[in-house]
């Protein structure tokens, strides 16, 4: 696990000093090692968190004539199957590391390469003999990738600060982006905060040329949701768990690939329980699993889950626990680690626990993703209402399009559509109107997650909203707050549910399986509790969603008021874009004894954002 970094010049050489400052910025990501290649007017860099070959894996990496050089952030979980395939068509290897893999395998197939990479990546090669530059980012974007691009100079990196060094990019707010984030709690790619950074986009790939000084970005894989499966299938479940079963173990044991302790980030859900009971399963060595807590404890208190769940396998739990102080202490770092303003409380306990784990190993594996794939969350009701009025919905399309003779969509199918359903929505766009001074044509901002519903086939309504789920809420929320809060502490985190192969079988997986009847009772994630059945305590298994609960909010009307005051203030730098007494009014509304959950998201969102211009914007 790294950080990259690069800058091409178009009219002056490289200063190497530069692509230095842009490493030393994201130290954090690779305490282990530093490396930088320069050639002409391009430079590239990287910080190494050393996993595999630990000495043998220094970057930049070089094919075996050096007119390719790579840097690169990842693990790629396949790289001994494809080492030894690239060894008989002929390529040298000077190393046992997966780096190598990737630079001989994008010389054997070009632009085509990443689609073969079974892992989570961000990578850069730079082409001396053509003058070009090519990125990748791996499918479900688990890894970030940033660039930037003008008439003088191409950057990228794995985070924006490296972008932001001394004579780096500007620092030029992106309204727009603060617009999105109000409704969606994150900046949605592939935009970011700053006007002129972009993100490029989960599974695909940016080509630049230094000739025509341009570049090309192509997506080279999507999720195969099919139009014509629906929530049956001629199978039985039995068939359907041993196909789970088998794939599930084997992306958790390719997951734990390292030549260093690895360990697992227990919540006491069923996501990281199931994790946890496949490691125990496929791994021989000594098993760490760490988890938080809060030390006012109760409702918010996950720590008598968490070690019920490791004891049930004989696991001796490690622990942490954290209060207001270490809450609110961490706040004004956090919004540096995150890059942009990010409103996800389960951040900080995320981040504390990433600590922990750090005194003990380099690697973790975590249950991200698993709502997004097979299922999870709260969706019964949603899954209820859709099935109970199928029938009235699909009447309604019948008269108006074969009796009356209009234009009509399918309700049921469309549904999702019509309905614009997000997993994240805050500020409506009226509220976002008031509170800002400056009157704007801005597209709604639900019009980013209408583009991924216009992407999918018009499969099953349920699959239509993980699919939007997967590629908005889950890239920019889930996975860049893990990546963020784990790499701020020099740690590596491995998701083997977004095993693209997993991924691809459950896009494939009849809807009555994923959310469906177990034991008489709706549940979803059908799947993954019947293989926890027997794996797992069944306190957990049939426990109700509740993400990471965070005792903020309640913070928000007492402990944390006077904190709200002295941050949003008459003198606060979201003054500049916003009217004054709205802001107030929502300062007030969300620190108010009575205050609704409504009132305390939006409260959130402004303190953090007041946050990280305090933080970003000091002169």
């Amino acid at each position: 696990m790294c950080g990259i970094v690069g800058c091409i010049n178009r009219f002056v050489p490289i200063d190497r000093g530069m692509i230095g400052e842009m490493c030393r910025a994201i130290r954090h990501r690779g305490p282990d090692d530093e490396g930088i290649f320069c050639s002409q007017s391009m430079g590239i860099g990287m910080r190494r968190l050393s996993i595999i070959d630990i000495e043998g894996g220094h970057q930049p990496v070089f094919n075996e004539d050096s007119s390719l050089a790579i840097v690169y952030n990842g693990e790629i979980y396949n790289y001994k199957e494809l080492s030894r395939e690239l060894l008989q068509k002929g390529h040298h290897f000077r190393s046992r590391c997966d780096t190598e893999v990737v630079i001989h395998q994008f010389e054997e197939l070009g632009v085509q390469s990443p689609q073969y990479l079974s892992g989570m990546f961000a990578y850069a090669i730079w082409n001396e003999r053509t003058k070009n530059l090519f990125l990748a980012r791996d499918r479900l974007g688990i890894k970030p990738l940033y660039y930037y691009f003008d008439d003088e100079r191409f950057l990228f990196a794995s985070e924006i600060k490296s972008l932001l060094v001394k004579d780096g990019v500007k620092k030029n707010i992106n309204t727009k982006a603060i617009w999105d984030y109000l409704t969606f709690r994150y900046v949605p790619e592939p935009d970011t905060i700053w006007g002129g950074i972009r993100k490029l986009p989960p599974a695909h790939w940016l080509e630049f040329n230094t000739n025509s000084w341009n570049f090309t970005i192509q997506r080279y894989w999507d999720i195969p949701f099919e139009p014509d499966r629906g929530a049956s299938d001629s199978q039985s479940e039995a068939f359907y768990l041993d196909e789970f079963s088998n794939l599930f173990e084997d992306a958790v044991s390719r997951h734990l690939q390292a030549d260093v302790p690895v360990g697992i980030l227990l919540s006491g859900g069923l996501d990281s329980s199931a994790v946890m009971a496949a490691v125990n399963k496929v791994h021989s060595e000594k098993i760490y699993t760490f988890s938080i807590g809060f030390k006012d404890g109760g409702e918010y208190d996950e720590l008598p889950y968490s070690r019920q769940a490791a004891r049930y396998l004989n696991i001796e739990p490690i622990e942490i626990t954290i209060d207001y102080k270490d809450f609110t202490d961490f706040l004004p770092e956090f919004v540096y680690y995150t890059d942009e303003p990010l409103a996800d409380l389960a951040s900080i306990p995320l981040y504390y626990v990433s600590k922990l784990a750090a005194e003990h190993v380099k690697v973790v594996l975590s249950g991200e993703g698993s709502d997004e794939v097979l299922c999870g969350y709260d969706f019964e009701s949603l899954y209820t209402t859709l099935e109970k009025n199928r029938n009235k919905i699909r009447l309604g399309y019948f008269i108006k399009k074969y009796l009356l003779q209009r234009e009509a969509s399918d309700g049921y199918y469309d549904f999702p559509r019509s309905s614009a359903i997000a997993m994240s929505k805050f500020f409506s766009e009226e509220e976002k109107r008031s509170l800002f001074k400056a009157s704007n044509d801005y597209e709604t901002s639900i019009k980013h997650i209408m583009d991924y519903y216009r992407r999918v086939p018009s499969v099953h309504p349920m699959n239509q909203i993980l699919y939007a789920a997967s590629q908005s809420w889950l890239v920019e929320d889930l996975l860049m707050k893990a990546d963020k809060m784990t790499m701020a502490n020099s740690l590596e985190l491995r998701v083997p549910f977004l095993d693209y192969r997993i991924v691809e079988w459950a896009a494939r997986l009849p809807v009555g399986m994923k959310i469906g009847y177990l034991q008489d009772r709706l549940v979803t994630k059908k799947i993954l509790r019947m293989y926890a059945e027997d794996k797992i305590p069944q306190s957990i298994i049939h426990r109700p969603k509740r993400g990471f609960p965070v005792p903020a909010y309640d913070w928000l009307s007492h402990e944390m008021r006077p904190f709200v005051s002295d941050v949003l203030n008459e003198n606060s730098r979201c003054l500049d874009i916003f009217e004054k007494d709205e802001l107030s009014s929502y300062v007030q509304r969300g620190t108010s004894s009575d205050a609704g959950v409504t009132d305390k998201h939006k409260l959130w969102h402004l303190l953090i954002l007041e946050l990280w211009m305090q933080r970003w914007l000091a002169s």
